[in-house]
């Protein structure tokens, strides 16, 4: 188990595979372009959309050319930041975001924000505490703040 949440980029390139983690997940499209399939659905991801893996859900992924990158947030179940952010606003994010898997298309205005987080995480040697806490934080609230039920950017 993971004890600190933590965002990184990967570079899938044209690997596939499946499997699945004890601890939920954001996959991020954000360059080139990764097929992502869960039991009933599948979509690509591509720049703005997010596949949200709740834990425990096996997810098949493939990369479709050699620049398929995606920014990965790994959700810690005991991240006390996450926790602290949960009680502070009286929030629940495994209730609200991570209760099934599913597709998110992103604002538009998302972008500029990706490049920030790719930017950064390419910039950062090793783990980086602050890093991590600004950009699971940003992805999380991002994306319940459009995942709302009253929005309609949720992909069917």
């Amino acid at each position: 188990m993971i004890y600190n949440s933590k965002a990184r980029r990967n570079l899938i390139a044209r690997q596939s595979g499946n499997h699945l983690h004890d601890f939920p997940q954001l996959l991020i499209g954000w360059r080139g372009e990764v097929a992502c399939e869960f039991e009933r659905e599948s979509t690509s991801l591509k720049a703005g959309v997010i596949a949200v893996v709740p834990d425990g859900v096996d997810h098949y992924f493939s990369g479709l050319d050699d620049k398929s990158e995606l920014l990965v947030v790994d959700i810690s179940p005991v991240d006390p930041f996450l926790s602290a952010l949960e009680d502070a606003c009286n929030f629940s994010f495994k209730e609200a975001l991570f209760n099934q898997s599913a597709f998110v298309l992103t604002a538009p205005d998302i972008q500029p924000i990706l490049e920030f987080a790719g930017s950064q995480l390419e910039k950062s040697i090793g783990i980086n505490p602050q890093l991590n806490c600004q950009l699971t934080t940003l992805f999380l609230t991002q994306i319940c703040q459009e995942n709302r039920p009253e929005s309609s950017l949720l992909l069917k």
